[in-house]
């Protein structure tokens, strides 16, 4: 059994749509349909995907040992931790369009259209 304690963030609760989003990907993902030379930029997409996640758990983590402000006053306009903990993450996040339109190149490519 693990130990847990009150100062560690150890998962978070993603929206349904993304958790639904994400297991349509990983079926794609899995298609022996899918053609190789898209297979690797889709698998890149997906992995910045979890890496965003990871992020997000490790921000928030590193916030509550910090100070648990970064929560109690996440709404509070005159307050310093006022949506600190979003900054926090864009500074990590990994932008998303970039992997996305790969994985559209890669698709044109293999169909031979632009």
């Amino acid at each position: 059994m693990a130990d847990f304690d009150d100062t560690t963030v150890f998962f978070i609760l993603l929206p349904k749509d993304h958790s639904d989003a994400v297991a349509h990907l990983k079926k794609i993902e899995n298609s022996p349909e899918l053609p190789t030379s898209i297979l690797g930029t889709l698998k890149e997409f997906d992995a910045a995907v979890s890496q965003n996640n990871t992020y997000l758990i490790e921000v928030q983590n590193a916030a509550m040992n910090e100070s648990h402000d970064y929560f109690l006053e996440y709404d509070n306009p005159g307050s310093p931790y006022f949506h600190k903990i979003d900054d926090i993450y864009l500074g990590k996040f990994i932008q998303l369009r970039p992997k996305a339109d790969k994985v559209r190149d890669a698709i044109r490519k293999f169909l031979g259209v632009n």
